[in-house]
């Protein structure tokens, strides 16, 4: 399965992005996720991950847990997800105006 090292997701409402899906076979693990909050902006979010298998980037069927040093946030922010997962998503959890980008990077494995 070929996983992309780079993707983002951005929203401006409330509600979830896609999963960025990860390689959690990747050894050693680790996930870089940065969130851009536009200028100007009004929002609150949370990072989210999963570690159950992803069937698609829209798989409502996973429990999302928050990432606790990216709960409720309103500027922008930046961790390392060094335990394997298998997605992330940002959940906008209020929103008035502007936008929120989910970036995220995984280096990649030669195989």
């Amino acid at each position: 399965m070929a996983i992309q090292s780079y993707k983002e997701e951005a929203r401006a409402a409330t509600g979830t992005t896609d999963w960025v899906r990860v390689n959690q076979k990747q050894w050693p693990f680790e996930v870089h996720a940065l969130v851009d909050v536009s200028g100007g902006a009004d929002l609150t979010y949370t990072v989210q991950f999963a570690i159950e298998p992803l069937i698609d980037e829209q798989d409502v069927s996973v429990t999302a847990y928050n990432l606790p040093e990216m709960i409720s946030k309103t500027a922008s922010d930046q961790r390392a997800i060094v335990a394997p997962i298998t997605g992330v998503r940002l959940n906008i959890t209020a929103w008035t105006s502007g936008t929120g980008t989910l970036r995220v990077r995984q280096g990649e494995i030669d195989d």
